[in-house]
């Protein structure tokens, strides 16, 4: 009997653990697309992010984030507070979370792709350019 009262607190001391999230629609819901815009934003942000801690800028970087981030609530008219409870209302929904989320990386994958492709152009352009001034190069002999 002991193990079973044990059992029941314990599980309902982990349930009460876990991340709740909004059942309800909040007030003042950002429609999916929006929603999606703004994610695919913010882990372009956390990219960035990224890219400055490898390469050691990472001097007030909370500060910056913390700027970013309300640039791009503040660009929407959406609070911070307004972007949590309906990030926690998309995700405590499976069926949305999952479609939200499958357009925000499909997004983040054709634009890592778009900018990989201009790289490349960009690359190549400049051997093309290289290749072009040495063949165009004039070699002076000095007689003595």
């Amino acid at each position: 009997m002991k193990k079973i009262i044990l059992l029941f607190f314990g599980l309902c001391f982990l349930i009460s653990c876990t991340k709740k999230y909004e059942s309800t629609v909040p007030k003042n819901v950002i429609n999916k697309k929006q929603m999606e815009d703004l994610l695919v934003d913010v882990y372009m942000l956390e990219a960035s992010t990224r890219t400055c801690i490898t390469s050691n800028q990472s001097d007030s970087l909370d500060i910056w984030i913390a700027q970013q981030m309300n640039a791009l609530l503040k660009k929407r008219n959406i609070s911070y507070s307004q972007f949590i409870h309906n990030y926690s209302y998309y995700m405590g929904h499976e069926k949305l979370s999952q479609e939200l989320m499958e357009n925000v990386v499909n997004r983040l994958v054709k634009t890592e792709t778009e900018a990989i492709i201009q790289v490349q152009k960009s690359r190549k352009q400049t051997k093309s350019d290289l290749k072009n001034l040495k063949s165009k190069t004039v070699s002076i002999k000095i007689k003595k």
